[in-house]
């Protein structure tokens, strides 16, 4: 006669096993989401250059307080503050994220890009 099923040993050594991996899982979603949230600054320059370039080749550049509008490729296009984004509006794309706050300034010909990001002022060039 064959029995089927467990034993109690067999069954408390899975629940033991189990256990163990839910500790191990809920010791590591900490770490996990750390390492997610991780942003380099290296991505504010991708973003940069990316700005750069589309406004160097563009024309009639404007800008007023958040908002810089131009002319590229037959269209007008708009970067301003949506949120705590820096967009283009022609859509939707997103070049910067955790933006506190945002402003185009025009000095001697060129335009900046000045921005506080974590508690911390900066000012970028972008065209001249």
């Amino acid at each position: 006669m064959v029995r089927k099923g467990f034993t109690m040993i067999e069954a408390l050594f899975s629940l033991m096993i189990l256990s163990f991996s839910f500790v191990l899982l809920a010791i590591g979603l900490p770490s996990l989401h750390k390492i997610t949230a991780v942003r380099y600054p290296v991505e504010e320059e991708i973003a940069l250059r990316q700005i750069r370039r589309l406004l160097l080749l563009s024309e009639d550049i404007q800008c007023s307080g958040t908002q810089l509008d131009f002319w590229y490729q037959d269209d007008w296009f708009t970067l301003l503050l949506d949120g705590n984004r820096l967009v283009r509006v022609d859509g939707y794309l997103i070049y910067m994220e955790n933006i506190d706050s945002l402003e185009f300034r025009e000095k001697k010909g060129c335009i900046y890009l000045y921005y506080e990001k974590n508690q911390k002022a900066k000012e970028r060039l972008l065209v001249c």
